[in-house]
């Protein structure tokens, strides 16, 4: 899935600079994923997953590009998104609700989503993208639960993006 997100996401960031179109990344994280696989086995955790994926499918439009970016996050790709995270949210909170794929017993639902935006103008890359829509989702969770400090490492330095590896980079076994 992140393979296809480089290629697709070159490829809007290219349309969208021809067109003259604003582009926007959503990254989100569904919160409590790791409390369904632990409390009630990873193939609930799969279904939570599905449900999600499904919600987005439901509540994006067909021209934005909607990838799992690993275990509990995923990113939506388009073409002049709305500036608020909180539309997007509120559509997907509503469709989980009320077209639940795990019993509201074992999940209830919940989800922190970041956007970035990239200007018509912009030179920026997909990667540099990715890391401030990851970075505002990190900080949007961060005030909604009055945490402290994102992303400090035992020193009590911030460590800025939370290790992710950059899109293009292999994994070796």
């Amino acid at each position: 899935n992140r393979r296809g997100l480089e290629v697709l996401g070159e490829e809007v960031l290219v349309i969208a600079r021809n067109a003259g179109s604003r582009v926007s990344v959503a990254f989100i994280d569904v919160d409590g994923l790791k409390d369904v696989n632990d409390g009630f086995g990873h193939d609930r955790g799969d279904d939570l997953l599905l449900s999600v994926a499904e919600a987005l499918r439901a509540t994006c439009r067909t021209t934005d590009v909607i990838a799992r970016w690993g275990g509990d996050e995923f990113v939506v790709l388009a073409l002049g998104l709305p500036s608020s995270s909180e539309s997007l949210e509120g559509r997907l909170l509503e469709h989980l609700r009320t077209q639940p794929g795990v019993p509201r017993t074992m999940w209830e639902p919940s989800l922190s989503i970041g956007l970035a935006h990239h200007p018509p103008s912009s030179d920026e890359g997909l990667e540099s993208l990715l890391m401030r829509a990851d970075k505002d989702m990190y900080e949007r969770r961060s005030v909604r639960r009055g945490d402290e400090g994102l992303d400090s490492d035992a020193s009590g330095q911030g460590r800025g993006k939370r290790g992710k590896r950059p899109l293009n980079e292999q994994v070796t076994p």
